[in-house]
């Protein structure tokens, strides 16, 4: 999804959250934020696509038990992230 967002946002699509702007580790920090900005990039795909008479690029839903699916993993990935990370790179408690 980051990766998605980063080449939307190199073109001039802009999002609820700023891909380019934050630091590799931040992209992934804010679950919401992510999603919300995919959801707003899978909804440009697919309108474009379809004005040219084309199948959606993602058509796919995030519904509430998939996002519920993804959170878990996503901390799951973030807090093996944390523990991965040099002592020195970590946040003061």
């Amino acid at each position: 999804m980051p990766d998605a967002g980063d080449d939307a946002t190199t073109v001039g699509i802009d999002f609820e959250i700023d891909f380019l702007g934050l630091e590799l580790d931040d992209r992934f920090a804010d679950f919401d934020a992510l999603t919300t900005g995919w959801n707003a990039l899978t909804l440009a795909m697919n309108s474009l696509n379809r004005s040219m008479g084309m199948k959606d690029a993602y058509p796919f839903v995030l519904t509430p038990p998939v996002l519920g699916k993804l959170r878990f993993v996503h901390a799951l990935v973030a807090a093996q992230a944390e523990q991965a990370k040099p002592a020195l790179l970590r946040p003061a408690a």
